[in-house]
């Protein structure tokens, strides 16, 4: 189990990232939307669509949720 935030900031694409707490590339914590420890990446992924219609996994931390 992992802990996951969502940037509060979109890309370019529109769609807001979710990352593990660990990953190397977080938003600063004024940008981030904390959603708590999930069992698993999809997990976090339908926990983020809540806050924020659009949603993708980060490439690094979350590659088998990244869509490009």
């Amino acid at each position: 189990m992992d802990r996951y935030c969502l940037n509060k900031t979109p890309q370019a694409s529109g769609a807001h990232i979710v990352h593990r707490s660990e990953c190397e590339w977080l938003p600063y914590p004024k940008n981030r939307i904390d959603l708590g420890v999930l069992d698993t990446d999809m997990a976090a992924i339908t926990a983020a669509r809540r806050h924020r219609g659009r949603v993708n996994g980060c490439y690094f931390c979350l590659p088998t949720c990244f869509e490009p």
